[in-house]
């Protein structure tokens, strides 16, 4: 799977996650699990969460709020097709990261 490229999520909670974002660098590929920051449609939520932590991006015109502070393990069998790759957005996501980890 491509690190910063965001996957359908085809598991379990795909109707309140429908996508998810790979953070994991290529080479962990040859584990059973990746690490995956889940994407929640913007207009799900009644209020913005913090953008340093949260930021937003589009997928195929919808906007989706990439939750940093909900991230986890994800079997390689609940990843879907690739929707996107980000890569104009990569210091984005990186910085929410740092935020969420060090508060920087």
């Amino acid at each position: 799977m491509e690190q910063y490229a965001v996957y359908e999520n085809e598991g379990a909670g795909k109707k309140a996650y429908p996508y998810l974002l790979n953070i994991h660098h290529p080479f962990a590929d040859k584990f059973s699990h990746t690490l995956m920051i889940l994407l929640i449609p913007l207009d799900r939520l009644q209020s913005l969460p913090p953008a340093n932590l949260c930021p937003i991006i589009t997928i195929e015109t919808r906007q989706y709020v990439v939750m940093t502070h909900m991230m986890g393990g994800v079997s390689a069998r609940e990843v879907g097709q690739c929707a996107r790759q980000l890569d104009a957005e990569i210091y984005e996501i990186k910085d929410a990261f740092d935020f969420s980890l060090n508060g920087i």
